[in-house]
C-alpha cells in the first residue's frame, strides 16, 4: 500500500497447533504431527487435566507467554484467535481404533458442550477424527474425549496407544487449527505449529471415600461400605490431602476426637434412636465442611439415621437409601452447589406443581438429552415441599432413578448417567467414570403409583420420601 495513509485490516494467521504423541515405538502414521516447515507458535498449549480409563480431559491455554526475543513473531496469536477444527489421530496399531464406522461413536465436548465429530482422512492418508471446534476461547477451554462407546477401542489407552513403559503416561495426538491476528508480529498469512505432549494418566486417579461410624450401632456397617464402594468406582478424581491444622489451625477437629488428614472425602455417620419406627424423622445427610478455594468441593460429609426406621427397611430398599443419601453427602442436590455455586437450578420453588424448573449445567443435562425417551430438558422435582423439591430429579421424568425424591417399594433405583453427569458438574471435567452407570430408558422407568399425599409419609404405599439434605456446607470462621 502506498500513499494516502490508509491501512488495511490487521493480518490474519492460520494456526495449526499440534500435540504429537510421545509414545515410545508409536509409528509416525499414528500422529497428527505438524510439518517441519511450519513455524512455532508457543502461546497455545495443552495439558492433561483429569480423566478415567474411558475418558480424558485436556486444558487448552491460549494466553501462554510467547517465546523468542521478538515477542513471538508472526506465529504468536492473540488469545482471541478463532478456533476452527480439532483433529485426533487414533492409534493405528489397533485396527478397531482406525475403523471409521466405530469411530463415529467417539464423543467430544468443549467446556462440557458436545461438538460434532466424524472420522476421515488427513492429507497424508491417515485416519483422523475431525471435531468441529469453532469460536474464540480467550480464557482457554476444557476439551474432553470419551471412547466408552467405540467398539474394540473403548479406552483412552486403546485409542491413543499404550505407554512406552509400565506406569508411564500415554499421550494423545491432536492438531488444532485457529485463525487470528498476531500478537506483536506482522506479515502475511502463515502456518504455525507447536509440538507438546498431551499426556494422559494410564491408570485412573483413585478417589478415596472414608467412612467413620460415630455411634454404637455397627449392624449396618456393611451396607454403608457397599454404598461407599459404588461411589468410589464412579468418582475418579484424586484431590489433595487436607489436614485439620491446615484447614483451621492447631487444635481444630472435624468432629470431637477426629483430626485425621482427609483423602479425599470423609463421611461421619451415626445410626441411633431419633423418634422410632414410622416417626417423622428418618434422618439427614449432607456436606459439613467444604474445601477452600477452587470449586469448594465437599470435604467432610455427615449422615444420621433413625435405627428403628433403618432396620424396618428391606435390604434392597436400605441399600438404595444409603446410596442416595451418600450422594447428598458428596454434594448432589445441595442448594450450595446446584443453585449458589454452579447455577444449575434457578427460579425453583418447592411445592409449586404448576411452575416447572430445570437443571441446566452441561454434563447432566447432556446425558439426560441423550438417553432413550428422555430430554430435551432435565426437570427437577417441584411437586414435593421443602427438603425434597428443587434438590432431586423430577419423579415423573426419571421415575425410579436413584436421585429422585421417592424410594419405591421394590428398592430398584438405577444410577443413571444423568446422576454421574451431575457429579462431574460439581467435581470438574474428567472426574467420573460413566461406564459405572446403570442402563436407563425414560420410557421404561417405573413411576411411583401412590398419590402425592401418600408419598409424603415414611412407609406410605411401601415407599419412602428420601431424606432432605443438611443445611449448606460450612467453612471455619
Amino acid at each position: 500500500m502506498t500513499g494516502g495513509g490508509h491501512r488495511g485490516p490487521p493480518p490474519l494467521l492460520v494456526l495449526a497447533v499440534c500435540w504429537a504423541a510421545a509414545l515410545a515405538g508409536l509409528p509416525r502414521t499414528a500422529r497428527a504431527a505438524c510439518q517441519v516447515a511450519e513455524q512455532s507458535a508457543t502461546n497455545f498449549q495443552i495439558r492433561y487435566d483429569a480423566g478415567s480409563p474411558t475418558r480424558a480431559c485436556f486444558s487448552l491455554s491460549t494466553n501462554s507467554p510467547c517465546g523468542g526475543g521478538d515477542g513471538g513473531g508472526a506465529c504468536c496469536l492473540e488469545g482471541a484467535a478463532e478456533l476452527r477444527e480439532l483433529l485426533l489421530a487414533p492409534n493405528a496399531l489397533n485396527p478397531a481404533c482406525v475403523d471409521r464406522r466405530g469411530l463415529k461413536a467417539l464423543r467430544f465436548t468443549v467446556d462440557g458442550v458436545p461438538i460434532r465429530s466424524k472420522p476421515g482422512r488427513s492429507k497424508g492418508g491417515q485416519t483422523v477424527v475431525k471435531a468441529s471446534v469453532k469460536g474464540a476461547f480467550p480464557n482457554g477451554a476444557s476439551i474432553c474425549i470419551d471412547a466408552s462407546d467405540v467398539p474394540g477401542c473403548d479406552s483412552i489407552q486403546s485409542l491413543c496407544g499404550s505407554p512406552g513403559s509400565p506406569g508411564s503416561p500415554g499421550s494423545c495426538s491432536f492438531k488444532l487449527q485457529a485463525r487470528g491476528a498476531p500478537r506483536g508480529g506482522s506479515g502475511d498469512r502463515a502456518k504455525c505449529c507447536i509440538d507438546a505432549a498431551a499426556e494422559y494418566n494410564v491408570s485412573a486417579p483413585q478417589f478415596n471415600l472414608e467412612l467413620v461410624n460415630q455411634g454404637v450401632d455397627f449392624s449396618f456397617d456393611s451396607d454403608f461400605e457397599a454404598a461407599r464402594d459404588r461411589w468410589q468406582r464412579i468418582l475418579t478424581v484424586d484431590l489433595p490431602d487436607v489436614t485439620a491444622k491446615e484447614y483451621n489451625g492447631t487444635g481444630f477437629e472435624w468432629e470431637p476426637g477426629y483430626s485425621m488428614p482427609i483423602d479425599d472425602v470423609v463421611i461421619f455417620y451415626k445410626v441411633e434412636y431419633i423418634d422410632g419406627a414410622n416417626g417423622s424423622v428418618l434422618g439427614a445427610a449432607g456436606v459439613k465442611y467444604r474445601r477452600k478455594g477452587g470449586r469448594s468441593l465437599p470435604l467432610v460429609g455427615q449422615m444420621l439415621f433413625d435405627a428403628a426406621d433403618l432396620a424396618a427397611l428391606p435390604p434392597r430398599q436400605r441399600a438404595a437409601l444409603l446410596l442416595h443419601e451418600m450422594g447428598h453427602a458428596l454434594g448432589l442436590g445441595l442448594e450450595f452447589y446446584w443453585r449458589d455455586v454452579l447455577g444449575c437450578v434457578r427460579d425453583c420453588l418447592a411445592g409449586q406443581i404448576s411452575q416447572p424448573a430445570y437443571y441446566t449445567c452441561a454434563n447432566a443435562a447432556r446425558e439426560f438429552a441423550a438417553l432413550p425417551g428422555c430430554g430435551p430438558k432435565l426437570p427437577v422435582e417441584t411437586e414435593l415441599g421443602l427438603g425434597s423439591g428443587c434438590r432431586h430429579w423430577q419423579e415423573d421424568a426419571l421415575g425410579s432413578e436413584l436421585m429422585t425424591p421417592v424410594l419405591g417399594a421394590s428398592g430398584m433405583q438405577g444410577l443413571s448417567r444423568v446422576t454421574i453427569g451431575a457429579l462431574e458438574d460439581i467435581y470438574g471435567p474428567g472426574s467420573v467414570d460413566y461406564t459405572q452407570a446403570d442402563p436407563w430408558d425414560c420410557r421404561q422407568a417405573a413411576k411411583p403409583q401412590a398419590a402425592p399425599a401418600a408419598r409424603r409419609a415414611f412407609g406410605g404405599e411401601g415407599e419412602v420420601v428420601l431424606l432432605e439434605p443438611l443445611p449448606p456446607p460450612q467453612l471455619p470462621d
